[in-house]
């Protein structure tokens, strides 16, 4: 990964007092989907390219069912055939923490997550979508005896397939995500699954889950791609895929502008 991208990483750990940071409790994602201009058009590039505040992008986080489909396909091909299927229900209190239930309506987890930062990478339109690279501590709470929760409680049923890479620690989630008028979206993600330790880990864990998603978005079929992580493999050129590191370090301070996902400037959706 490139030595600026680490350098502003590091800075941006720094202001989150890094030296009391638990680094067991990092998550690290990587999620589809796009970055939309002014015109409300996807933004064009000719190589990967990390967006900052002067591109005056707004995101849209959800990705057709097709794709998510062929995300699936591509998983279940190239990937452990082990898949875990499960639905859910996620209810979101406050900005922070998530209750969730089983199918059953059984609670199984409570957990405060709090985003670190993100970074936006525009892809060039050999992919179908761009990227967002999301780092957050996610910490397991314990569960209430009441789990009554608050009226107007933001809720979604989450229909979810996830599958582990045979050779890289990262799991790909294909999720259909329902809020309770029924209206559905899509998402992809390719989520760490590596044991981080320290500041290194982190960066590697980051690259790992970044080409992974890179290879389930990429237009040309990636199913007989080897097993590596490499772009090259799945039909970008030589010179666009080794860029992608390089362009990660190209504009630092869009990571420094990265401060929480509610910026002004970064709107998404849910």
């Amino acid at each position: 990964m490139d030595v600026a991208l680490k350098s502003a990483i590091r800075r941006t750990l720094n202001r989150r007092s890094a030296e009391s940071l638990n680094w067991k409790l990092l998550e690290i994602e990587a999620r589809a989907g796009y970055f939309l201009g002014p015109t409300g058009k996807r933004l064009t590039t000719d190589t990967p390219r990390v967006l900052s505040r002067e591109d005056n992008y707004r995101v849209e986080m959800a990705v057709p069912e097709a794709l998510s489909s062929e995300a699936l396909r591509r998983c279940q091909t190239c990937w452990r055939t082990d898949l875990v299927d499960q639905v859910t229900t996620d209810a979101v209190v406050g900005q922070s923490v998530r209750f969730t239930f089983d199918d059953g309506d059984q609670l199984i987890s409570v957990r405060r997550k709090r985003r670190l930062f993100v970074v936006d990478i525009s892809l060039p339109s050999i992919f179908s979508t761009d990227v967002r690279l999301a780092i957050s501590e996610e910490a397991l709470l314990p569960r209430p005896e009441n789990t009554t929760l608050p009226v107007g409680t933001y809720t979604r049923r989450k229909q979810r397939t996830s599958l582990h890479h045979p050779d890289a620690p990262c799991r790909a989630d294909i999720t259909k995500v329902s809020d309770k008028s029924n209206t559905s979206v899509f998402e992809v993600e390719v989520e760490s699954t590596a044991t981080i330790a320290n500041f290194d880990d982190l960066l590697s864990a980051a690259e790992v889950v970044l080409l992974s998603i890179c290879k389930l978005v990429a237009q040309s079929d990636a199913s007989n791609a080897p097993a590596a992580l490499n772009l090259t493999a799945i039909g970008a050129k030589d010179d666009q895929a080794t860029d992608i590191n390089k362009a990660l370090g190209k504009r630092e301070r869009s990571l420094e502008a990265s401060e929480t996902l509610d910026s002004a400037t970064r709107p998404t959706s849910r």
